[in-house]
């Protein structure tokens, strides 16, 4: 049985809830109606080890995508435009001149239909054809299920005209003991993906070996600034990075088969009161976001994210705590 409560309520009267999942091993995850957000994902000893909010109100407010689904386009797209069928389609900007994460009312912002299917929750959005400028009305699924060692994140994706998905989650993570700067990090990506000024993909890939974000063998963050693509090679669900604590005592394995992944270290953070009215300053957290590359839809070379009518867009990506009895 999935505990079904409510959160709060949004200022045109609709109820957020919210689901709850445990585990026989002691693994519990919060999740929210509200942006299908991963709220709480706390281990066997009561680490939460996501940042979040404890109220609607703080959801409600400008935050950095704390646990949010991300659609219908993750990351960045310059200058909030893009070709498709040779026509040049303009959406909604929100950062500067570019759109990221779909605009100002991306996936995260709206308040998705949640149901318990078995021992899984679905959340479902359905984005009618035309808002913010996307075409195609898309229909949306992110199906959360919490097995004995991983929360399992199923995205799926339906439309009824050419439109660009590429959606993900938004999970900032910390496994205890102080800041990400603590943390050691290792990934089995091979190349990432430059960015100007503004964060935009231009399609430069660098090797990562000899660079400044090697991150080959165990180190911890430190002061390095993280906010790239990463690309990990192969396909079908794989290891992507793995996050252990200062102590070596929790490790949290990302693997996906998405192409690769956004890594960012959570540098610009600010001044965020997040859950218990904790403080969350830069490096609180560092989120893992796999994905395509960014600004993809305007750079061919890299992949083709056009979803036609009677295609299904379907991809997992699996959050593993690694040595759970230790946790």
């Amino acid at each position: 049985m999935i505990p079904i409560q409510r959160f709060g309520t949004l200022p045109d009267g609709d109820h957020v809830d919210s689901f709850t999942l445990k585990t026989s091993t002691g693994l519990s995850v919060t999740l929210l109606s509200y942006g299908a957000t991963l709220q709480s994902f706390c281990l066997p000893d009561g680490t939460d080890i996501v940042l979040g909010f404890d109220n609607l109100d703080d959801y409600l407010a400008p935050h950095p995508y704390f646990g949010a689904a991300i659609g219908r386009v993750s990351n960045r797209i310059e200058k909030a435009r893009f070709p498709l069928d040779s026509q040049n389609i303009s959406v909604s900007a929100n950062e500067n001149e570019n759109a990221l994460h779909s605009g100002p009312v991306g996936f995260d912002r709206v308040n998705w239909e949640g149901r318990v299917e078995g021992s899984s929750v679905v959340f479902r959005h359905i984005s009618p054809d035309g808002f913010q400028g996307y075409p195609g009305n898309v229909t949306a699924e992110f199906r959360y299920t919490l097995e004995k060692n991983s929360l399992r994140l199923e995205l799926l994706a339906k439309t009824d005209a050419p439109t660009p998905i590429s959606l993900t989650g938004h999970s900032y993570f910390n496994l205890g003991g102080g800041g990400v700067s603590e943390h050691f990090l290792t990934t089995e990506a091979t190349h990432y993906f430059e960015t100007d000024a503004q964060g935009i993909n231009h399609g430069n890939a660098r090797p990562i070996e000899g660079s400044e974000l090697e991150l080959g063998a165990s180190a911890k963050i430190g002061s390095t600034e993280i906010d790239h693509h990463f690309v990990v090679p192969e396909t079908g669900i794989r290891p992507m990075v793995t996050l252990s604590s200062p102590d070596g005592l929790r490790r949290l394995k990302i693997l996906s088969d998405l192409p690769g992944l956004q890594i960012y270290t959570g540098h610009k953070l600010g001044q965020i009161k997040g859950k218990r009215q904790d403080p969350y300053t830069n490096g609180a957290g560092i989120a893992f976001e796999p994905q395509f590359p960014p600004n993809t839809v305007n750079l061919p070379a890299l992949g083709d994210i056009i979803l036609e009518p009677g295609q299904s867009w379907a991809f997992t990506i699996l959050y593993k705590i690694e040595n759970l009895d230790a946790a």
